[in-house]
């Protein structure tokens, strides 16, 4: 994932949740394992096996200008 968000916002939501095995008891972590959000900022690049961990966006959405 490329992310091209020039004036991005966190009230803008939008970030991409990873979620990572099943941990053991370090920060970020819950019942699932490791958790990771990734910010949409300008020019940041995500790459990761989709087949070993589950992704989603947060709900919250803005219209683009």
């Amino acid at each position: 994932i490329y992310y091209l968000n020039a004036e991005w916002t966190p009230e803008q939501g939008g970030e991409l949740r990873l979620f990572l095995g099943d941990g053991g008891e370090e920060e970020g972590e819950n019942e699932a394992g490791r958790i990771w959000d990734v910010a949409p900022i300008l020019d940041r690049v995500v790459v990761f096996r989709r087949y070993v961990l589950f992704a989603l966006v947060s709900g919250k959405w803005d219209r683009r200008k």
